[in-house]
């Protein structure tokens, strides 16, 4: 059970899996959220995947509206899903969300369940319980770093039952190198790409930023509506000013990566990072924090460069460093695509979920 009300990296990563396992013979059938903007559906489509669309809300404390909305069709959508149980009778049912898990537990106890954790979950008395919970009853949880699996094994969960799988790019950046030549261009072209909010860093990006000399122009990708974002743009360095361009949220990530020269990840946590593996698969490198789930997936000083968060001035060393050298950033660049295609491909990703399906 998918969530697919839009589609960002989470679902992005179960898209790949459920296409890999349709195209090499499985049977899948997908549900999907039934509050969604079409483009999960869509998707769907495009590959022929049979799906089902129910509304399976939840129940939020904050949200009242939301979880009315969810109780009104809560009967029909438990209705739904034991039709489709009964006719599709799954070996595994996948979970994308514990919320879908819970929701719809009273009709799918007797069957192997399998959990997707794409998220770094909050060590607290309330995930102690909800993972207590899930351990129980889940047969195997999937992650996307050893930085998670530490997580879950924090939460009493037993390591054999515990796999971890990187989310992985998608076929488009494998099949064509679509960077734009770049050697016209009078500026090096820096892009920061994903949600604009404190955890990715911003807070002291910005300082770091006004004390490079060499010139460049920074693209930011994200939804910029939000009061965090105003507030950035109010309070931006008069010495950057210039420098920086709000491009808004944008779908297509294809076209994000085709202007840009290098990539910027100065998160304070994370559970994966697949802006680093999109932006390697298309021959950028990426100065990214030094944080745990990162260091899995970049070469320092070969792949790409990490700062530490506690000297956060590496960051315009490591910045000035690429922006002074094209060659030793093209040459970055290409190991870091050869990295990313030998290690985050799709095909590799789906193999090793294939082995939870043969137990």
């Amino acid at each position: 059970m998918i969530g697919g009300s839009y589609v960002a990296g989470a679902e992005i990563t179960n898209l790949n899996l459920i296409r890999d396992l349709h195209q090499q013979g499985y049977g899948v059938l997908v549900v999907v959220n039934g509050w969604n903007d079409g483009d999960f559906i869509k998707r769907l489509s495009q590959y022929e995947i049979p799906y089902r669309s129910i509304k399976l809300g939840f129940i939020y404390i904050t949200k009242p509206l939301w979880t009315l909305d969810s109780l009104i069709h809560y009967p029909k959508a438990i209705f739904q899903l034991q039709k489709i149980l009964k006719k599709f009778n799954p070996d595994f049912i996948f979970h994308a969300s514990y919320r879908s898990f819970l929701m719809s537990y009273p009709l799918i106890r007797g069957y192997k369940n399998i959990y997707r954790e794409h998220n770094n979950p909050t060590i607290n008395n309330k995930n102690y319980k909800l993972y207590h919970f899930l351990e129980k009853r889940i047969t195997y949880f999937i992650c996307p770093s050893e930085t998670v699996k530490q997580t879950l094994l924090n939460f009493s969960i037993p390591l054999t039952k515990i796999q971890v799988i990187p989310s992985p790019i998608d076929p488009e950046f494998t099949r064509f190198n679509f960077r734009i030549d770049d050697s016209r261009r009078e500026v090096t072209n820096v892009g920061i790409i994903g949600q604009i909010h404190s955890e990715k860093g911003f807070d002291f990006l910005f300082n770091e930023l006004v004390k490079v000399k060499n010139d460049f122009k920074l693209f930011i990708y994200g939804n910029d509506t939000n009061d965090y974002a105003k507030s950035l743009k109010e309070n931006l360095p008069k010495e950057i000013l210039d420098k920086v361009k709000w491009m808004g949220y944008v779908k297509n990530r294809l076209e994000i990566y085709q202007h840009l020269d290098i990539v910027i990840f100065p998160s304070l946590s994370e559970s994966f990072g697949r802006i680093i593996i999109e932006a390697g698969a298309f021959g950028i490198p990426t100065i990214a924090s030094d944080i745990s789930c990162f260091k899995e997936i970049i070469k320092h000083g070969e792949t790409g460069l990490m700062f530490k968060l506690t000297d956060t001035s590496e960051l315009t060393s490591y910045l000035e460093q690429l922006l002074s050298n094209d060659l030793k950033r093209k040459k970055m660049g290409e190991n870091a695509r050869t990295y990313v295609l030998n290690n985050f491909t799709s095909q590799k990703c789906t193999e090793k979920f294939e082995v939870l399906l043969k137990y």
